[in-house]
């Protein structure tokens, strides 16, 4: 759930467009709004969205970072920080750019803290689309033709195959 409070004016045209938005999503990896309620004063508005159980990429690279710190050892099947699963999630994460992009909004908030996971089904979804700006005119063509990237034994090594002369800056990953 989310807890938008409005203090002030902007708050509340911010409020207001978010769940405009919102209410015009809809993809497997996105936070899509379920229901949404107003407090009695009317100065909070509560989001109900997609639940994911396993909550931030951020706080589950601050666990695993601790856990490593004490010395702990992660049990192979709950080990998730690998290859295969980052792999799997940047692709969740494009398909979830691609889909807004294709519908002229533009996120502008992509971060650890943004992209949240389930546990349950290991899926990562994009949220928070507070700052997301939708755009009047169709996208231009996308101007890059492909990025392939392949893993290496090593952990987190990689190599770019192939990429045109352009990158959008939200496709830029830094291992």
């Amino acid at each position: 759930m989310k807890v938008v409070k409005f203090e002030t004016s902007q708050d509340r045209e911010l409020g207001i467009k978010e769940i405009k938005l919102l209410i015009t999503l809809a993809h497997p990896f996105l936070t899509l709004l379920n229901d949404l309620y107003t407090t009695n004063d009317g100065k909070t508005i509560n989001i109900l969205l997609t639940y994911c159980d396993g909550g931030d990429l951020s706080k589950m690279i601050k666990n695993e970072i601790r856990a490593q710190e004490r010395g702990g050892k992660v049990d192979s099947h709950r080990k998730i920080f690998n290859p295969t699963t980052f792999l799997r999630w940047f692709a969740m994460s494009l398909m979830g750019l691609q889909y807004l992009h294709e519908n002229n909004i533009m996120h502008r908030d992509i971060k650890p803290e943004n992209l949240l996971i389930s546990h349950a089904s290991m899926n990562m979804r994009i949220g928070d689309f507070g700052l997301a700006k939708v755009s009047s005119s169709p996208p231009s063509p996308p101007r890059f033709l492909l990025l392939l990237i392949t893993f290496t034994a090593l952990p987190f090594s990689f190599s770019i195959i192939s990429f045109s002369f352009f990158i959008t800056p939200s496709l830029i990953i830094i291992f």
